[in-house]
């Protein structure tokens, strides 16, 4: 029997380590070249931050317009050529000089490097017990991000709707320039797209590590830089109170929820959730969060002309890196670059304010492919990316109504305090650390530090974003969800020094406020460790324990056995197809999620709607869905299916045994020999290939 899970381990593993080539090479020399925060003169340890840091932030944008102008091949043998110079930079420089010993800091990093690995490859590969199958919670977004990176692994930038191949497959919309990076060791290597999207997410960690140290250093200037760092970095492990709410509902329900965060519909994502769930969101932050150390560090006194072109250049990047990581990330923070460069002007700080607007105005330029395709009409899907709308908690105001308060404008009030209370449950530590940090900066004496009033000025920009706006193109508030990142980073920075002085035995908090600091962290530690295993382990907890389960995209009987039988079926299926070949099966089947993660292939419907929110006219799919679904449920014959399949230009159609149309031994499913089948899944050809086996 076939170890689906080991081989799923070994690919992520060698993503994860190819990944190496391509997102520390390109930052090394742009640091390098532009000697961009003393780099040159740099430890090892700071130039490995710095590079990945440059790297997250800059790939995405050199990689999309590189595919998009040059090709496929020519940006491999650009990033091939950029490793094989970073490495002669580094033999050059080494030349002659003693190798130093690794300090006790930087093996405690490399020890959280590995930690982080592992948590997140066994996290995200599919769990195998004998011939079951069992996927993480993720698995519900995954199943969406694993067909846009195959998508780019087969069309380069900018990659097809893999879910939209009626008459053409439209461009992707929305933001694909994570996908785009994640598919570059498939490019190189062959590696299958779900590995690489899961070592994608592994680096996406190690960018983010990247920026703690490297902000406490030229951005607050810390003392004792290694221990906060270290510690700033662990408190990336570290969510709100969560926990409690989250054991609350569940005993109020009297079933588990697969992910702690859904007890609030309008989450703060805990830092390891947003990396397991959304690596493109993390990776947006990353680029903006370099984009404004470097800029920032432009602006100190006796900066020279050419520090300040080249913050301007690498700072455009990086926000034209944000744009097509993630527009709620990067819309938020557009709205703090706005207020800031407008205090700028108020200060009459010109210079600074030219190196900005010079980002700013680079950032549209490198931005100008990405942001044409988002406009054009063909890729309007309708929805509004941003509506007014207070963030709410819906279970507090049906709470007050049930209880006698029917007047809206009451209840529209209600939701202020409300918010307030949620947001204080979301935060837990870190609303501690802001409380702190009021105290000390806003009702302190002393004049606030330019890092300072940038931090709160980027805290409060975001926070009354996502609290007054919401976003309505999914079925979830993506803006409140993701929009919300630029703020816990700065509680995150403010944390790691606070964190410090906790653990200290000899620190400034006593009593009180230091067992409240301590019960706080430490709850957010559980509540990090819960969530990790819940999305390890729930797929596996409700099917073997016959559990109930309230997640629709996990409402399918015999779970673990589909998922093993599509994997092996589909996997074997794939060696003999060409991989822009079309599928495809029932658009409704309940086995939707496996499907799109084995199939490594275009569909002419991938779901009900064709995925036309990623790009495509919907009216176009719904002209066409209807006759692509009647295959499996109605009577036809092979020509019949074979006449759809020619019309849609589809090679493979998937048969699946929750399909209605599998039960009927006289259907077409069992009146053509298969290309592959098991007892769950099979699959024929039809359309052009049928033509192209008679025409042999």
């Amino acid at each position: 029997m076939q170890n689906f899970m080991l081989l799923a381990l070994l690919e992520s593993i060698a993503a994860t380590f190819l990944f190496a080539a391509f997102l520390l090479p390109p930052g090394f020399l742009l640091a390098w070249f532009s000697n961009l925060f003393g780099f040159r003169a740099a430890s090892g340890s700071e130039r490995l931050l710095i590079s990945a840091a440059l790297s997250i932030a800059m790939v995405p944008t050199l990689s999309v317009l590189m595919e998009r102008f040059a090709g496929t091949r020519v940006t491999l043998a650009l990033f091939v050529l950029a490793a094989v110079g970073s490495a002669a930079l580094l033999a050059k420089e080494s030349r002659g000089r003693k190798l130093s010993t690794m300090d006790r800091s930087t093996k405690i990093g490399l020890i959280f490097m590995i930690v982080w690995a592992v948590i997140a490859l066994f996290s995200t590969v599919d769990l195998q017990i004998g011939d079951r199958l069992y996927p993480s919670t993720t698995v519900f977004d995954h199943s969406v991000r694993v067909p846009f990176v195959a998508a780019a692994i087969r069309d380069g930038s900018p990659p097809l709707n893999p879910f939209f191949n009626i008459g053409g497959s439209p461009t992707l919309r929305y933001y694909y320039y994570w996908y785009v990076v994640a598919a570059l060791p498939g490019q190189l290597a062959r590696i299958p797209a779900r590995a690489c999207l899961n070592g994608s997410l592994v680096w996406a960690g190690f960018g983010l590590a990247s920026l703690v140290p490297l902000f406490l250093k030229h951005f607050t200037r810390q003392s004792e830089l290694r221990r906060k760092s270290l510690i700033g970095i662990a408190l990336l492990s570290v969510t709100g109170l969560d926990l409690v709410a989250f054991t609350i509902l569940c005993s109020r329900l009297h079933y588990l929820i697969s992910d702690m965060e859904w007890w609030d519909p309008n989450q703060v994502t805990s830092w390891m959730g947003s990396l397991l769930w959304v690596p493109h969101h993390v990776a947006a932050l990353i680029a903006c969060m370099t984009g404004l150390l470097v800029l920032f560090v432009a602006e100190g006194e006796q900066r020279s002309r050419s520090e300040q072109i080249w913050a301007a250049i690498l700072g455009g990047m990086a926000f034209a890196s944000a744009a097509g990581l993630s527009l709620y990330v990067t819309f938020t923070f557009a709205v703090f670059c706005a207020l800031w460069m407008l205090v700028l002007a108020v200060q009459q700080r010109f210079t600074a304010l030219a190196t900005w607007t010079g980002a700013s105005a680079l950032s549209l330029l490198f931005a100008a492919p990405y942001l044409r395709d988002l406009l054009t009409k063909s890729s309007a899907a309708g929805a509004r990316f941003a509506v007014l709308s207070l963030r709410d908690f819906p279970a507090a105001i049906d709470f007050l109504s049930a209880h006698g308060v029917q007047s809206a404008v009451v209840l529209d009030f209600a939701k202020i305090p409300i918010v307030a209370l949620v947001y204080i449950i979301e935060f837990g530590f870190f609303f501690c650390v802001a409380v702190i940090q009021f105290r000390r900066e806003a009702l302190g004496t002393a004049p606030m530090e330019r890092w300072q009033r940038c931090t709160w000025l980027l805290l409060g920009s975001c926070l009354f974003v996502v609290t007054i706006f919401k976003s309505d193109v999914t079925n979830g508030n993506d803006l409140g969800f993701r929009g919300i990142l630029p703020a816990q980073f700065v509680l995150l920075i403010w944390a790691a020094p606070i964190a410090s002085d906790l653990l200290k035995s000899e620190g400034r908090f006593r009593g009180a406020t230091k067992s409240l600091l301590h019960a706080a962290l430490w709850i957010g530690v559980l509540g990090t460790i819960c969530q990790v295993a819940l999305l390890r382990g729930f797929v596996w907890y409700v099917e073997t324990n016959q559990k109930p389960r309230a997640e629709t995209f996990l409402q399918l009987p015999n779970l673990g056995a589909e998922g093993f039988y599509l994997q092996q079926g589909l996997a074997q299926l794939n060696k003999g197809m060409d991989r822009q070949a079309i599928y495809q099966f029932d658009a409704e089947s309940a086995a939707i999620a496996f499907i799109h993660l084995y199939a490594d292939h275009p569909f002419a419907a991938g779901d009900p709607s064709c995925g036309a929110a990623f790009g495509g006219d919907p009216s176009v799919c719904e002209a066409a869905i209807g006759e692509l679904k009647a295959p499996y449920r109605t009577m036809m014959s092979l020509d019949e299916v074979d006449a759809i399949c020619d019309r849609y230009n589809i090679r493979t159609m998937i048969a699946t045994d929750l399909d209605p149309i599998w039960q009927d031994q006289n259907s077409w499913v069992w009146q053509r020999q298969p290309l592959v089948a098991n007892q769950r899944m099979r699959a024929l050809p039809c359309g052009p290939s049928v033509h192209e086996q008679r025409a042999r």
